[in-house]
Formats: C-alpha cells, structure tokens, sequence
C-alpha cells in the first residue's frame, strides 16, 4: 500500500496555470475558420430548420458527387471532406456524408451555395426546400 501511512505525512501538489482563450458569451460563427481556412459551425436556425424538414428528400434526390466538388471551390468542404464523402459506397452513404458536413459548414453563406448548386442541377429539390 502506497502513499502516506503517518498523521504527520504532508504533499507537495503542483499547480499549473492553465491559460484559455476567450471570445466572450457569444461564439462568432460568422467568420470563424479552421486552419485550413475551411468554414466550421451551425447553421443558421432558419437555414438547419428547412434542410432538416427536407432531410429524407434530399437524400433520395441527390448525388453528392456531383455536388462536393463546388462546395470544395467555394472553400465550403476541405480536401479530406471530399475524400469521406467521395470514399462512402452507396449513394445514401455519399448523401449523409454530405448533408452532415453541410450542416455543420457554418451560418455564412454555405447554405445559399447549396442553394445555388440544387437550383442548377436539382431545380425541384431547391423549389422544395424554399417553399418550406
């Protein structure tokens, strides 16, 4: 048994000051990039509200491979984003890979370039989703 087995014993505990950066109450989404100067994030509510109403839509209509590569472009997913969703074996798979990057992409204006891309290859998927 280890440890002090006297009244008298004393320890000796060391202290580390631990130094944290802090932004205040409220994160600031809008601008906040990793490293890789790639957006990360929430949505916004009004934004996540409708892609969640149009979730089991959007899966089934879609191809996420023909989606990824304008989302790399417009500095939306990072290399290693496109590589999981591109890595996935079924459609579905591509799709939620898709869908769970692009929900947490940030309240910039990740959204509206989705919303762009659907409105040119999926016109009636971007209909949709606006009229929720």
């Amino acid at each position: 048994m280890g440890g002090c087995q006297s009244v008298s014993c004393t320890a000796s505990i060391s202290v580390i000051p631990l130094q944290v950066e802090s932004r205040g109450n409220t994160p600031s989404y809008d601008n906040e990039r990793w490293p890789s100067g790639i957006r990360h994030g929430q949505l916004r509510p009004e934004d996540e509200r409708r892609l969640k109403r149009n979730y089991s839509f959007i899966l089934s209509e879609i191809d996420a491979t023909q989606l990824t590569d304008v989302m790399f472009e417009k500095e939306i997913f990072a290399k290693e984003d496109i590589e999981t969703i591109k890595s996935s074996v079924t459609t579905k798979d591509r799709n939620e890979a898709f869908m769970h990057r692009l929900f947490s992409s940030g309240p910039g204006e990740s959204f509206q370039i989705f919303m762009d891309i659907l409105q040119e290859r999926y016109p009636h998927v971007s209909d949709r989703i606006k009229s929720s």
